[in-house]
């Protein structure tokens, strides 16, 4: 009886001392007690992000704004990249980033919505990053759009271009 009293001790002794020196949860997880215990720590759902280490509450769990998105367990929401934008609150994946429509461009990470070519411009491309992708349009119609000599832009730019032309 003793010797099973003094493994019980034993036993008790050292799950005190685990607890006590059990490591935070990481970047990107949250418990309950804090500590990293073998099942003690849940990873964050995707579409929220916790980049403090110890989290003791689902509520560390922030969740992404529009124009990021976080997988399960994310430290951080990441940023759509240029040329892609996402309206999406608490996106889960990266698909929530669109490609800009032909038409539009955007070069910086992380945005909402994307920004149409100026007036009497166009783009033919999707995912475009930056203005300079929106030549002017009368050059499209010409055929010179860096394609050589009688290059021809995509058919729906010239139905649409010649639909302001025709005025």
């Amino acid at each position: 009886l003793f010797s099973d009293m003094r493994v019980l001790v034993l036993v008790v002794a050292l799950m005190i001392v685990g607890r006590i020196s059990a490591a935070p949860c990481a970047t990107g997880k949250w418990s309950a007690n804090g500590a990293d215990t073998p099942t003690a720590c849940t990873d964050c759902v995707a579409g929220k992000a916790n980049p403090v280490t110890g989290g003791t509450s689902v509520d560390n769990c922030m969740g992404c704004a529009a124009g990021k998105y976080a997988l399960a367990g994310a430290a951080s929401c990441t940023d759509c990249t240029a040329g892609k934008a996402s309206a999406t609150v608490n996106a889960t994946s990266m698909a929530a980033c669109q490609d800009c429509a032909a038409g539009k461009w955007v070069g910086t990470l992380g945005s909402t919505v994307c920004t149409d070519c100026a007036a009497g411009t166009a783009n033919p491309n999707t995912a475009s990053t930056s203005a300079a992708a929106c030549p002017d349009a009368l050059r499209l119609i010409s055929g010179d759009e860096g394609g050589g000599e009688g290059a021809v832009p995509p058919p729906v730019f010239v139905t649409r271009l010649s639909l302001l032309t025709d005025k």
